[in-house]
């Protein structure tokens, strides 16, 4: 399933899996890479340790970074990632624009309720906002 949001993912923003999992400095490469890597945490719901495996990652820190990293470009509206975001299939980009991490601990300030179990429109999806403590 992750190898398949990956390439999913991949495709939509112009480039390959190979080039998502290599060891690409490139701004452009590791803003994607960052964003694969918050999607897949986001909609597969499998371990840090899982996701950093299949991107190459040396460990789970390093998707706790990417994770920290878009969602405070997302808050901050940084017009590259909001290029590849919009780029992404909706499912996977309703998941990085509800889902709101503590950027001091990996803690949702958000809780996004689905009320189906497929892929709802986004008028299906409630938002709860928590204050952080």
């Amino acid at each position: 399933m992750i190898e398949k949001i990956i390439a999913e993912l991949a495709e939509c923003m112009g480039t390959s899996v190979e080039e998502i999992k290599s060891e690409s400095q490139s701004r452009d490469i590791v803003a994607m890479r960052q964003i694969v890597a918050f999607a897949v945490y986001a909609y597969a719901r499998c371990s840090l340790s899982k996701v950093a495996r299949q991107l190459n990652y040396k460990d789970h820190s390093s998707v706790i970074h990417a994770i920290k990293v878009v969602s405070e470009a997302i808050d901050r509206d940084n017009a590259m990632y909001q290029k590849y975001v919009a780029k992404i299939p909706y499912q996977y980009a309703v998941l990085i624009r509800a889902d709101r991490y503590n950027a001091t601990k990996l803690e949702k300030t958000n809780i996004v309720v689905r009320r189906t179990m497929s892929i709802p429109p986004l008028t299906n999806f409630t938002s709860i906002k928590f204050k952080a403590a």
